[in-house]
């Protein structure tokens, strides 16, 4: 028997007091209610009610069970409609990781713009280097930039290809002058992100690669950004981390006339079905929000 069955069956007839209008609540015959009831009893071993001609009464083991029962049947309701929402309803969490760099950049300002019309929806980021286990620590999809991803079991999902430029400081270029060629670049202080260069090459134009080495490699993009300000040497970065410092004439483009290695920005997440309507609204909104964002395209 369904125990659950058997606490709505019963709840109905104690709240109820009678067979008969706990069988029209319930759309079933007065006879399936007598017999569940019976059932329950036998089972437990215990009367639950006193019966008359018309009515019913609870026994003081009745009343305990009625209580009890009601508030088991009113958690299971409430699980079965946050579980609902979960997963129709724009609402609840959305728990993700991105890079540190673009987390700090980027992403607290693209959660403030959806939460604008999805105040229901919250959020929790994790820092993710790309190291981080998606399905150990419960991530409903993390934010990968890489030129292309490694092959893995996670399903990913293209949001935008970001260009990549060249940059130095005015006084790195006034203190060693910039250089004319690719080639050239083997001879200037190059800035070296570890993770997205590891092996200390650059590629341009799809074709044209150049061994580069310098006064310090990091895997951390904002460190190499803050040396190249600094006027430490070249960097290579995506647009959307040197966008301002452009503007404000911190950096200056370095062998504008060539173009770096695209990277791409993927949602990646380990299961392809059963996304919660928040996620798949979240992620929409963020591949239009981050390809309406027209200083990261330079001439």
């Amino acid at each position: 028997m369904d125990h659950l069955r058997e606490m709505e069956t019963f709840v109905a007839v104690a709240e109820s007091e009678s067979f008969t209008r706990a069988a029209r609540q319930l759309e079933t015959s007065r006879s399936t209610v007598t017999r569940v009831v019976a059932g329950l009893e036998e089972r437990l071993g215990v009367r639950l009610l006193v019966r008359s001609t018309h009515d019913v009464s609870l026994t003081a083991a009745g009343a305990i069970f009625a209580r009890e029962a009601a508030e088991i049947l009113a958690q299971v309701q409430r699980l079965h409609d946050r579980i609902t929402l979960e997963q129709s309803g724009i609402a609840g969490e959305i728990r993700f990781g991105a890079p540190p760099s673009f987390a700090a950049l980027h992403m607290q300002e693209a959660v403030r713009a959806f939460r604008e019309t999805h105040p229901a929806v919250t959020f929790e980021i994790m820092t993710d280097d790309g190291s981080l286990n998606i399905v150990r620590e419960a991530l409903d999809f993390s934010i990968r930039i890489a030129p292309i991803l490694p092959d893995m079991a996670h399903v990913a999902r293209l949001l935008l290809r970001v260009p990549q430029v060249l940059v130095a400081s005015p006084l790195y270029i006034e203190r060693h002058g910039a250089p004319e060629t690719i080639a050239a670049l083997a001879e200037h202080n190059c800035l070296v992100h570890r993770i997205k260069s590891p092996n200390s090459v650059w590629t341009f134009d799809e074709e044209h690669s150049v061994a580069v080495r310098g006064s310090l490699s990091a895997n951390h993009g904002e460190v190499l950004l803050g040396a190249a300000i600094a006027g430490d040497g070249i960097s290579i970065h995506p647009t959307y981390m040197i966008a301002e410092a452009l503007r404000d004439g911190r950096l200056v483009r370095v062998l504008p006339g060539h173009r770096a290695e695209e990277m791409a920005i993927y949602a990646v997440y380990a299961e392809r079905h059963f996304r919660p309507e928040r996620e798949r609204a979240f992620l929409d909104f963020l591949k239009t929000w981050l390809r309406d964002r027209p200083e990261w395209y330079l001439d």
